[in-house]
Parts: C-alpha cells; sequence; structure tokens
C-alpha cells in the first residue's frame, strides 16, 4: 500500500528535463550573443540613388526625359 502523496514515477521525465535544459542553453547562448555585440559602428555614410522599390527607377528616368509631360 503506497502513502498518499507518494508515486513511484518522477513527476517530469528525465528525457523532458533534459529536453528543456538544452533549449534553456540555446535561448542563453542566443541572449549572450545578442547582448556582446553591441551597436554596429560605420565609418562611412551610405547613401542609396533610391531609398524605396528599385522598379520605380525607371519611371523616375522617363520623368526626367519628358515622357510624362
Amino acid at each position: 500500500m503506497k502513502r498518499l502523496g507518494q508515486n513511484s514515477q518522477p513527476r517530469v521525465s528525465i528525457r523532458g528535463a533534459a529536453k528543456a535544459l538544452i533549449h534553456m542553453g540555446a535561448v542563453c547562448a542566443v541572449a549572450v550573443g545578442l547582448l556582446a555585440t553591441g551597436p554596429a559602428q560605420a565609418a562611412e555614410l551610405i547613401k542609396c540613388a533610391f531609398p524605396f522599390w528599385f522598379g520605380f527607377a525607371p519611371t523616375m528616368v522617363a520623368e526626367k526625359l519628358g515622357y510624362f509631360a
């Protein structure tokens, strides 16, 4: 006869606990990696001719050549 509150099986299986530890380790590794990188510093300013979708470039050329006038 078993006493109340005593189970022969553990509440969390060994396999489940191992998976949880692996996941927690992966999350901690990603967090440390993100915190360690810091903000990037650029030596030069990057300039973009078209700060929007490049499909509009022919429209800009056609407008300068007077096709829409």
